[in-house]
């Protein structure tokens, strides 16, 4: 490859730093105590100075380092170095707006601008990290390096940022947990970084040498999410594409696409109040949710936002949980329908039922009126409070999980008055938290924080036998979700102690996954067994090929986030030589078997929300990706018509993920006039 010189332009003073402005397509320098911003000309075969910039006088001695704000708007800043201060310049006005002096206690030796964030971050020779907002208000202070930090990167997936020392590592900071959540020793110092968002690659270079890392990221980035996520549910039905059901901290519940990260559409509730448990029934397009007063919601998922039908309160006793039970299977065929006209007269007013069911303080179970809210009917099922409950509709079934320490499965009926009959009983030993269901394989999930026990138990309900694992299989903190793939045969359980664990249909460990982060909420999204967990703010993804890696071996690794060695561009999947006969022609045979239907958030009834509901919907950054420009648009449009001081403050907000931000404001202008 031979590269010619198309134009050569004479500077000043030496060009201490050349940097390319992707945003508005410039070439941005830094001579002795200048910044000039160059423009192409000539069929872009000419750089043109469009304007020279002086700093500071206390920066004339040189610019040490550089960063560059990635936004299209007018207010994009660029950043400067030297010694512990900071220049901050814009370069659409061509002005030094401010000098940030004091940052750390010794020189910088490094600084970046996080785009996802809007955070300023800073390393200096001392070794320390510290991250700032854009006020330059200090977040957080990272401490690790023993030498000088010699070079600051973006992490290519979720929230992440990657140092160089001199004191020969590389390590990984999460800016959600505030964390170190991985460290690489290297030969030599590594003196600069490169990096490329969503690609799995990492370039480091030093005097002597060049090494591309290939990063083995175990889940990547579904959707983000403006509150932490609580609990996770994989809702299927037979004439309804497979929906994710994401229970927040902050009292909101969204349907989300597992194939495509696509928020369908939220439900906003009183954060005051709080969300205690959440259903949802996708045949009836409806959500069901409890708060944490007692109260049972009933919301219509048809629209975005979900618009609240019904409000119930249980007077016999306050609810605690909600279950679904949406039966699909009596349901006939046309030549049924055609051969048994009278049984099909007497069930054409339910033929698909679906049964809600509550769990209550007092201990009882209650199955309440789809349309009133009224208690049906209702059992005794616990001496205390009802947990949680779990639909097993492949079985007829329904777990309860009580405060008592006590399980129980139940045998729905649901074409009779009496819905629910005791099947069984078990007793764990240790604190049931979670259980997931494989037709008579129930997984559960129990601890015992006087022994420190966290360990997963499997029942056989048609065998009545127990599967226990080895006690150094145990997880080492808090189990925060069970869940099982019936078409894969697995179950999986997510901890505290930032570890996944996948369990075969006898509980015996096949994997687990190191996720360098804590999870908070765990479910199987496809039926190839794919994994969406909630880390955070965020909904990630583990593909299934994390967890078909060597299976059923008892010296498992744990998997690290970088190797380094040249990747081969022909490598693929690990290979199946190490898994069973069994689940190898499952996995195979469901490599390519989940279809990806085109998923489309539902309109935005922008008329119909509060102003504060408006607002936690902007703050949800996913909902704003997925949305179209017409959608965005009409939401602030809608928020600079009530207020035009909110509604710019949030355009403004929304400024970095919107390439045609002047184009839109004035947009607003035109039509508020």
């Amino acid at each position: 490859m031979k590269l010619d010189v198309v134009s050569t332009v004479p500077l000043s003073n030496k060009a201490r730093r050349v940097i390319y402005n992707q945003d508005t397509g410039e070439v941005v320098t830094t001579q002795h105590s200048s910044i000039t911003c160059w423009v192409f000309q000539h069929s872009a075969s000419y750089l043109v100075p469009r304007v020279v910039i002086h700093v500071d006088p206390a920066f004339q001695d040189g610019f040490q380092h550089i960063a560059l704000e990635q936004t299209a708007s007018r207010t994009q800043r660029f950043y400067v170095t030297a010694g512990n201060s900071v220049q901050v310049i814009n370069l659409c006005e061509g002005r030094a707006m401010k000098v940030v002096k004091n940052l750390h206690h010794r020189s910088i030796t490094a600084i970046m601008f996080f785009n996802p964030l809007k955070y300023i971050i800073t390393a200096a020779v001392d070794g320390s990290i510290k991250i700032w907002d854009d006020t330059f208000q200090l977040q957080v202070v990272f401490v690790g390096h023993s030498s000088a930090v010699s070079d600051l990167a973006v992490y290519p997936h979720g929230p992440h940022i990657v140092s160089a020392s001199f004191d020969c590592t590389v390590r990984v900071w999460n800016l959600e947990t505030c964390d170190q959540v991985d460290q690489v020793l290297v030969s030599c110092p590594v003196q600069h970084l490169v990096t490329v968002e969503e690609v799995d690659q990492l370039c480091a270079y030093s005097h002597s040498s060049i090494q591309l890392w290939r990063v083995h990221h175990l889940h990547r980035l579904l959707t983000p999410v403006s509150s932490v996520i609580e609990r996770l549910q994989s809702v299927e039905h037979s004439d309804k594409p497979t929906r994710l059901l994401l229970q927040c901290a902050d009292a909101s519940v969204r349907v989300v696409s597992p194939n495509s990260g696509i928020i369908i559409t939220t439900l906003l509730l009183d954060e005051e109040i709080g969300l205690k448990d959440a259903a949802y029934a996708p045949g009836q397009e409806v959500i069901v949710v409890v708060m944490r007063n007692g109260e049972v919601i009933k919301c219509s998922s048809a629209s975005n936002p979900c618009k609240i039908l019904k409000t119930w309160n249980i007077a016999e006793s306050p609810c605690t949980c909600v279950c679904v039970y949406e039966y699909v299977g009596a349901t006939t065929s046309k030549f049924q329908q055609s051969t048994e006209k009278m049984l099909n007269a007497r069930r054409s007013k339910q033929s698909s039922p679906t049964l809600l069911l509550a769990g209550c303080e007092d201990g009882r179970l209650a199955r309440l009126n789809w349309n009133s809210g009224k208690v049906d009917f209702d059992i005794k099922g616990h001496s205390s409070r009802v947990n949680s409950l779990v639909a097993n509709v492949n079985s007829d079934q329904v777990i309860s999980i009580g405060n008592d320490s006590v399980l129980r499965v139940w045998r729905v009926y649901p074409f009779a008055d009496e819905s629910l009959a005791p099947l069984m009983t078990l007793q764990c030993g240790l604190t049931a938290v979670n259980v997931a269901a494989i037709a008579g394989l129930l997984c559960v999930g129990c601890e015992d924080f006087a022994t420190a026990t966290y360990a997963t138990v499997v029942y056989s309900t048609a065998e009545k036998d127990r599967n226990d694992h080895r006690p150094e299989d145990d997880h080492t903190a808090s189990i925060v979700a069970v869940c099982s793939s019936c078409k894969v045969n697995i179950f999986a359980s997510a901890s505290s102690d930032g570890t996944i664990r996948v369990w075969n249909d006898v509980n015996t460990l096949i994997r687990v996954l190191d996720l360098k982060a804590t999870p908070t909420a765990l479910c199987f999204c496809s039926e190839r067994g794919d994994l969406a967990v909630g880390i955070g703010k965020n909904l990630h993804v583990i593909p299934y090929s994390e967890c078909k890696a060597t299976l059923f071996k008892h010296a498992y690794d744990k998997t690290n986030s970088f190797q380094c060695r040249m990747p081969s561009p022909c490598e693929g999947s690990l290979p199946f030589s190490d898994m069973p006969g069994d689940l190898f022609s499952k996995m195979l045979s469901m490599s390519d078997f989940d279809s990806k239907p085109s998923d489309e958030p539902l309109p935005l009834s922008e008329d119909s929300v509060e102003e504060h509901n408006l607002k936690r919907l902007v703050k949800t950054h996913s909902s704003l990706f997925r949305l179209t420009p017409v959608h965005k648009k009409l939401l602030l449009l809608n928020l600079f018509k009530r207020s035009p001081k909110t509604g710019l403050c949030y355009a403004m907000f929304l400024s970095s993920y919107m390439k045609n931000f002047v184009v839109l404001m004035l947009g607003f202008a035109s039509e508020h006039n």
